[in-house]
């Protein structure tokens, strides 16, 4: 008898962790879609990569990188007057580019903030 009241315990005991096993898959598969729906904005690369093709048509890109809050989008020089900075502020990017006739690297830059759907053309 205190076999099977041992057994019967076993069982309890592996339907509370079936349905802690259920509990956490469910929990899971909505952090999943809580993430998905959250990432409805593009990749900060591709992001970049439009930048620095609205700025340089005929320029490839060499490297998207990230400081902190802002991203640095340039070719393979990685000067100055060839690296954007840019910054993703939820559905907007804002990026700078050097003011006209400013040919040092002071700050004087020229901000341009445009949607990501129509960087992207989406």
């Amino acid at each position: 008898m205190l076999k099977e009241n041992g057994d019967s315990n076993q069982n309890t005991g592996s339907g509370q962790n079936n349905d802690e096993s259920s509990a956490n898959e469910e929990s899971n598969s909505n952090e999943s879609s809580d993430n998905d729906s959250s990432s409805t904005s593009a990749d900060p690369d591709e992001i970049g990569r439009a930048v620095y093709a609205r700025v340089f048509p005929s320029a490839q890109v060499d490297s998207v990188e990230q400081d902190g809050d802002k991203y640095y989008v340039s070719n393979e020089y990685h000067s100055a007057d060839s690296t954007i900075p840019f910054q993703i502020n939820g559905d907007t990017v804002t990026y700078w580019t050097q003011a006209d006739g400013d040919i040092t690297a002071d700050g004087k830059n020229d901000a341009h903030t445009v949607s990501i759907k129509d960087l992207l053309g989406n």
